[in-house]
């Protein structure tokens, strides 16, 4: 393969993942902008509470602890906290996969790719073609996905 044509295959790599990174970061702030402002609403709605039962309408730092509000607030804050994450973790897993899944798509279209050695040589190598309707597939996608990526053993 000529350089000409692994820069050109290259930048279109780049322009699908430029689109899949996008696309990811939207979704992402989605979810969180619409559990930020739950919280905002959480939090006013508690200040409002405690401003009510106040005596004279002003909130004392002792109220939240009294009312058992502050330990309430921050349960909720730490529970959103981790749906946040489980949703985030399922929507990268969906995109990890989709890139997979596009990385064998395009080896079966482009069976013979060159390749670097040890030796740094480049080398002509076919890929063995896969069958992506097979369940296997979407398991090995889900297993790359699942493998610990972090040194000190979290996914």
């Amino acid at each position: 393969m000529s350089s000409y044509w692994q820069k050109r295959q290259f930048n279109q790599q780049k322009i699908l993942l430029d689109k899949t990174i996008e696309e990811t970061d939207f979704h992402l702030a989605t979810i969180y902008k619409s559990s930020m402002r739950e919280v905002e609403k959480d939090m006013k709605s508690l200040y409002l509470d405690l401003q009510n039962q106040s005596a004279n309408g002003e909130v004392k730092i002792n109220d939240l602890y009294r009312y058992n509000r502050y330990w309430q607030l921050r349960s909720d804050l730490n529970r959103k906290l981790v749906s946040l994450g489980e949703k985030e973790v399922k929507l990268l897993d969906k995109q990890l996969v989709g890139q997979y899944m596009a990385v064998q798509k395009y080896f079966n279209e482009n069976p013979k790719f060159m390749a670097k050695t040890v030796r740094g040589i480049a080398k002509e190598v076919s890929a063995i073609p896969v069958d992506l309707t097979s369940p296997l597939v979407s398991e090995n996608a889900l297993s790359v996905v699942n493998s610990i990526w972090c040194a000190d053993g979290k996914y």
